[in-house]
């Protein structure tokens, strides 16, 4: 089986895609800026440390240099004066992600006993997006805790490599927003994301922080964001079958559960895409 995503993955579920015409970003969107997404965060994450962005911004490098590996990044520089090469795949830009482990810390003041770090991060930033969005619609009722909700384990995996290898409380990741795997159902996106390597399946703690900090990259009849890194179970009945989807339709935002065997033109998966070299550090 050929897939149409040249990831190398041919598996049972590599061209599970609906046929399309499929949705896209809004008409005109760009990324914003690092430090102006960090600047939107900051005040709805008290106590969390922002400060390091731009620093932690300038480490990535757009061009591909003349020195420039295969495996990706300055080799021949010192670990302090290496840059990462941002991938062509990170439309998103540099997402800014507060650290979990920072944010149920320093920001959640009566933790619910029991919860993993991830399931008490999506009920406070859930909270912080009603704040801001009230005509914001949860379809799944506030049904967050770990009977519902847990993190795929390879990006539980990954994120918490990322958490101990990164000084300070804010994570600076280029992100795929959707686009490359719009109309691939979440089981197909995860098969060819695992078959890229460099690709991590986003969550829904950074599909919120995205909305928070670049609202503008969701609009009517534009793309929802599939997050493959996260597996629900809507019952709690301990079949986690489903995966969280975030968007805008009929002008607010909506959070939602779905099949990850359902496909859909109006969707598509993000990911983490992580230059080689951040794994060798």
């Amino acid at each position: 089986m050929v897939a149409l995503i040249d990831s190398g993955y041919t598996g049972e579920f590599a061209n599970q895609r609906c046929k399309g015409p499929c949705w896209t970003y809004p008409t005109g969107w760009t990324p914003k800026t690092a430090a102006l997404r960090a600047k939107i965060l900051a005040p709805m994450f008290p106590g969390v440390d922002f400060s390091r962005v731009e620093e932690l911004a300038a480490r990535y490098y757009v061009d591909v240099p003349a020195t420039e590996s295969s495996a990706g990044g300055y080799r021949d520089a010192p670990k302090s004066e290496r840059r990462l090469i941002l991938s062509g795949h990170a439309d998103g830009g540099l997402l800014i992600l507060p650290k979990p482990s920072a944010v149920a810390i320093k920001c959640i003041k009566k933790p619910t006993k029991g919860w993993p770090v991830h399931n008490l991060v999506m009920k406070y930033v859930m909270g912080v997006f009603a704040d801001i969005h009230p005509s914001f619609k949860d379809w799944t009722d506030g049904k967050i805790g770990p009977e519902y909700e847990r993190l795929l384990k390879c990006a539980e995996k990954i994120l918490a490599y990322l958490e101990r290898k990164t000084q300070g409380d804010v994570l600076i990741l280029p992100f795929q927003a959707g686009a490359l795997f719009a109309g691939y159902n979440v089981q197909s996106s995860r098969g060819h994301m695992e078959a890229l390597k460099t690709h991590v399946p986003a969550t829904d703690f950074m599909a919120f922080c995205r909305a928070i900090s670049d609202p503008e990259s969701f609009a009517d009849g534009s793309l929802f964001m599939d997050c493959p890194g996260v597996e629900r179970a809507p019952s709690a009945d301990g079949d986690f079958y489903g995966a969280s989807c975030f968007g805008f339709n009929g002008g607010r935002f909506r959070f939602s559960s779905a099949s990850v065997g359902s496909c859909d033109p109006g969707s598509g998966s993000a990911s983490l895409v992580l230059p080689a070299l951040m794994f060798s550090e």
